[in-house]
């Protein structure tokens, strides 16, 4: 990996880097088998202060998945009888995203933070069927996610001493084109929203 940090101006921040990954895996069973994946992961940000209190940043990069050793596998589930196939030609998913992050700090321990991203996933992990005919973890396409996520810490100090009150929302979709039922749909396992 490299990365570099530049000072354009006093209030505008430019970060990169570039992160080479290369795995080998191997099964052992009753036929050998291991494969090599890599990957380049390529990071931009700039970050813009726009005052005391407030930042503004942009992020480009492209992420990869870590996987699952568990889906190389054949596994059961005891709660409805049901057996998944290994699949050890399974690729890690990889995302190209942009996030929009501002974070304002209005008090020592009052904050704001709202985060808008938008990816484009390829090689997604989805229950697929599999060439042997039974169904496991596969790769099944491409899909574009977007998310809005808000975070904000309010000091209640005049209700109780030292109290804080933190509220956290996340808003998420995801657009997916399943061949199996030949429509669009969510990624399983995809909450659309979150309020904690």
């Amino acid at each position: 990996f490299a990365n570099f940090v530049y000072f354009s101006r006093p209030n505008l921040t430019l970060e990169g880097g570039l992160t080479a990954e290369v795995s080998e895996i191997k099964v052992f069973s009753e036929v050998n088998q291991s494969q090599t994946v890599n990957f380049i992961k390529p990071r931009l940000s700039a970050n813009y202060a726009i005052n005391d209190s407030s930042t503004f940043t942009l992020v480009a990069e492209r992420t990869v998945e870590q996987l699952d050793f568990n889906d190389f596998a054949a596994s059961s589930d005891t709660s409805d009888s049901r057996t998944t196939s290994g699949n050890f030609n399974l690729q890690p998913e990889h995302a190209t995203a942009f996030s929009a992050i501002y974070d304002w700090r209005f008090s020592e321990r009052g904050s704001l933070n709202v985060e808008a991203v938008y990816e484009f996933r390829k090689d997604i992990h989805e229950k697929i069927f599999l060439p042997s005919g039974n169904h496991g973890v596969g790769n099944a396409g491409e899909a574009d996610f977007w998310s809005v996520k808000t975070n904000l810490n309010l000091p209640v100090d005049a209700i109780l001493e030292h109290g804080l009150l933190e509220i956290s929302h996340s808003y998420k979709g995801s657009d997916f084109y399943d061949p199996i039922i030949d429509d669009n749909r969510i990624i399983s396992n995809y909450i659309p929203n979150y309020l904690k």
